[in-house]
């Protein structure tokens, strides 16, 4: 089976950083399968770039094939500068589609991008091609962006809604790592034709074959294990709905009974995070520069315990599938989970504490809990959640599942004939 999918920000390990669609892409390749992603010569999901020079490039890695369309330089602050860069891959994906259907003959195209406005190619492309179509969804538009507090009445949070709905018609599948994503569309009228639930998952491969970081970055952290020897760690973006700062208010209220925070990553807050830190002598909390993922995993288990955190949002009701939060769980770290959604795999498999509202004082109350388990205790957490991973959120278990999907959509399409 030939399969595209279509993804602006593509992550990819050559490049620092992994992702669920080039975590799937190989393991479909590992399935027999010829495998090609189309994406951005230019990304803030990767640490470096390609070298591309051409409007369109290809590149094979891991068995995947990558098509490079050539897009606009930006930086993630400047609004603008990232519009451009959006315009010119839709442009250059129209531009190049004919040339792609030759270039693969696709049966299946899967369209991964957050922002939907890629599906008008892809259905293109669907369409010349005679292919299925899947749309992935891991944003609920509009909701997502009223959430965030965008007003109901902005005119570009109503058409991303009805480009959404407008592709969820023409699509043959969903599929989103939001467990309960059908119910969103079907609350909003636009239940999809057939829907499967496909969750984030670990990267058992780039566990597998997982790379020492830096001497340096293990001795700041040991040095501030020696000072504070209870760690709770962070590995992420950077943002307001991580719910960093609420982390690091309440470990601050912990420095004495000798917890400490290691934050590692990027986003729009850690500048302003860190300031807020160093004006308070607040010495408890380690702030890491982003590392390779392939490395990720060595810091991770430095952790006793790992945050995944998010203000109530009523799209949390809908599912979660937060990246950071199976890295802990394949390097058995146990989980504190502040998230208010029935979504909730740490609970499930036993492997941390979790609670409904990351408010400073209910992110005390429930590392306090943590810290007076005994280590063996702990320690079973941390198996716990390691073997949920291995079960049931691998990629190679994913990929399976999701060629289940896929071949379905085909064979269903010869039994007509």
């Amino acid at each position: 089976m030939r399969i595209l999918f279509s993804n602006h920000f593509c992550a990819i390990p050559k490049y620092g950083k992994s992702s669920r669609t080039f975590s799937l892409a190989r393991e479909l390749v590992h399935l027999g399968h010829e495998v090609s992603i189309v994406t951005s010569s230019i990304s803030h999901s990767r640490d470096t770039q390609p070298d591309v020079c051409n409007t369109i490039e290809t590149e094979m890695v891991s068995g995947v094939r990558l098509i490079y369309l050539k897009t606009p330089a930006y930086t993630t602050g400047n609004k603008a500068a990232r519009l451009r860069n959006i315009a010119g891959f839709i442009i250059r994906y129209r531009q190049h589609s004919s040339e792609i259907v030759r270039m693969i003959t696709p049966d299946i195209i899967i369209e991964g991008n957050a922002y939907t406005l890629p599906f008008i190619v892809s259905s293109r492309i669907a369409r010349h091609a005679r292919a299925k179509l899947v749309l992935e969804v891991r944003d609920l538009w509009p909701l997502t962006l009223f959430e965030l507090g965008v007003s109901r009445w902005n005119p570009g949070a109503w058409m991303i809604g009805k480009v959404q709905a407008w592709a969820l018609k023409r699509s043959d599948l969903l599929v989103s790592s939001l467990r309960f994503a059908d119910r969103y569309f079907d609350e909003t009228g636009r239940s999809p034709k057939a829907f499967a639930y496909l969750p984030n998952s670990a990267d058992q491969a780039l566990f597998a074959e997982r790379q020492p970081v830096s001497h340096n970055v293990l001795w700041k952290i040991a040095e501030l294990r020696a000072r504070y020897p209870n760690l709770v760690g962070y590995a992420g973006s950077i943002g307001i709905a991580n719910s960093v700062d609420r982390l690091i208010d309440a470990i601050n209220d912990l420095a004495p009974e000798g917890v400490g925070v290691v934050v590692i990553g990027s986003g729009a807050r850690k500048a302003e995070l860190s300031s807020v830190v160093t004006k308070r002598g607040q010495d408890n909390v380690l702030f890491l520069d982003p590392v390779p993922k392939a490395q990720v995993f060595e810091v991770l288990e430095t952790f006793d315990l790992g945050f995944v955190g998010g203000r109530a949002r009523v799209i949390h009701g809908y599912g979660v599938s937060p990246n950071k939060l199976y890295d802990y769980m394949i390097c058995k770290v146990p989980v504190l989970f502040c998230l208010a959604t029935q979504d909730n795999i740490v609970a499930e498999a036993d492997a941390g504490i979790s609670v409904p509202d990351p408010a400073p004082e209910n992110i005390i109350s429930a590392v306090k809990k943590f810290f007076l388990l005994s280590p063996r205790r702990r320690t079973e957490m941390g198996k716990n959640g390691h073997q949920a991973i291995m079960a049931q959120y691998t990629y190679d278990k994913v990929a399976k599942e999701y060629l289940k999907r896929i071949t379905a959509l085909c064979e269903a399409d010869k039994m007509k004939l």
